[in-house]
């Protein structure tokens, strides 16, 4: 079964991820809300509905970069599982005031990609407590991946689920 890249429809290529986007952030200066809309498949309003109510930091001059896009990549890839609320409670855990990084545990790019990272390499779901172990040294960081990859195997498998009971019918 072919992984997919948490947050988006697109598949790995070569364990890749998040920098395939980034070198279209680079090429194009940025990033247009249409252009974030095609990566993510959501619909505009809801991430305009997510930079309202302080889930994304705003986009400067209408352009979405790293940190945006590893937000919103973020948010989208852990929507079907949680709570928008708690999935920014789980984000300022993390790293505070979206629109401030000096109180940044980790950046915006690197959570992604850590992440994501996390869910390429993990192949026993019993190890997922291991496997954060071993790349998250920092507790309040380890808990909130520990809770984020969690949250996102299980809704693989509640799709998953979903599935074989629409199969049935």
């Amino acid at each position: 079964m072919k992984k997919l890249i948490p947050g988006t429809t697109s598949s790995y290529v070569d364990g890749k991820g998040f920098d395939t986007y980034k070198q279209m952030i680079e090429l194009g200066n940025g990033l247009s809300l249409n252009q974030v809309c095609n990566i993510t498949t959501l619909q505009p309003h809801m991430i305009q509905n997510w930079v309202k109510r302080g889930y994304i930091p705003h986009p400067i001059k209408k352009k979405y970069y790293t940190k945006h896009l590893a937000r919103i990549l973020l948010i989208n890839a852990l929507r079907e599982c949680m709570y928008i609320e708690d999935i920014g409670s789980l984000m300022v855990y993390i790293n505070g005031d979206v629109d401030d990084e000096s109180d940044d545990t980790i950046s915006e790019e690197d959570l992604y990609k850590l992440f994501s990272n996390i869910i390429y390499e993990l192949n026993d779901l019993n190890k997922i407590d291991e496997l954060v172990d071993k790349k998250v040294k920092d507790k309040t960081l380890n808990k909130c991946m520990k809770v984020m990859v969690n949250a996102y195997v299980g809704s693989r498998f509640s799709k998953k689920s979903d599935e074989y009971l629409q199969a049935l019918k």
